[in-house]
């Protein structure tokens, strides 16, 4: 079974073209519950918001690093969490964040 993650309201009242920050990215994982949902055994389609230029690998950090972490493995989160619909420089800067939590100590 298959839930959507719809991150395509995170930009508020002034659209953005960019998400950044891992404290952004960490707020953002919190308003969405995504503990809740890295606990389920549902794979998550994410829709990001229409117009993004960049996904900074800090917000990806703040936003997917801990579920990266609980799954151990690039493979397995890009298997639970998938992100259809995006060119292929969003998804490189994607996986770029998700690498980043399985460096250790603090990689940002």
């Amino acid at each position: 079974m298959s839930q959507m993650l719809d991150l395509s309201g995170i930009s508020g009242k002034s659209p953005s073209s960019v998400l950044s920050g891992k404290q952004r990215g960490e707020s953002v994982r919190s308003d969405f519950k995504i503990e809740t949902l890295d606990q389920q055994g549902d794979d998550i389609s994410v829709r990001l918001p229409d117009g993004l230029d960049a996904i900074t690998p800090s917000f990806v950090l703040g936003l997917f690093g801990r579920s990266v972490q609980k799954l151990g493995s690039i493979e397995a989160f890009f298997a639970k969490y998938r992100f259809d619909g995006i060119g292929p420089h969003l998804q490189a800067q994607i996986r770029r964040g998700a690498e980043y939590s399985l460096i250790r100590g603090n990689p940002l």
